[in-house]
């Protein structure tokens, strides 16, 4: 008898404790919206992306797409927020901007309009605490010679996927 208990309250509390545990993927697009202007702006939504969490770097002329896909843990739509911090010029992360996140069935889909050169952190919070984080870069677009990793490459051996080409991507030797 105490063991039947004992393993229904270690079942409930594998229940619950599941339950709370946040799970999700960052899905990034960059898109150069220079030269296009209202109305046809405002119907402009990025469909495609690219999962990924590491190495994160975009131009200071784009406008970054992202989606956050959760893949576990509940959640109340009006519980959700995403906190865009920058990372540089101060000792302390800077809050730069703070949002309700809208979640179509379990994806968060947002942009930012081109930001200044520095380091970010993108934060997605549930009830006021954060769950899932990621960082990214935004750099000039001076090209590889400005990322001194690449400097020693030829042309041909450079990864022609500009988001693998300005990330910390290293091509296999």
């Amino acid at each position: 008898m105490i063991r039947q208990k004992a393993w229904l309250v270690c079942f409930l509390f594998g229940l619950l404790s599941c339950s709370t545990e946040w799970k999700g993927e960052f899905g990034w697009s960059a898109v150069d919206n220079a030269g296009i202007i209202d109305p046809e702006l405002s119907l402009l939504q990025e469909d495609t992306f690219r999962l990924r969490r590491e190495g994160l770097y975009f131009f200071d002329y784009q406008t970054i797409w992202w989606i956050y896909r959760i893949t576990r843990g509940s959640f109340e739509k009006e519980e959700l927020l995403a906190a865009l911090y920058s990372l540089s010029g101060s000792p302390e992360p800077v809050l730069i901007d703070l949002r309700r996140a809208d979640v179509e069935g379990r994806v968060i889909r947002q942009f930012y309009d081109p930001l200044p050169v520095g380091e970010y952190s993108l934060k997605i919070a549930h009830k006021s605490t954060v769950v899932d984080e990621v960082g990214f870069t935004v750099v000039l677009p001076e090209g590889p010679g400005a990322y001194p990793e690449y400097d020693d490459l030829d042309e041909e051996e450079q990864p022609e996927d500009d988001l693998l080409r300005y990330s910390a991507y290293k091509p296999a030797q």
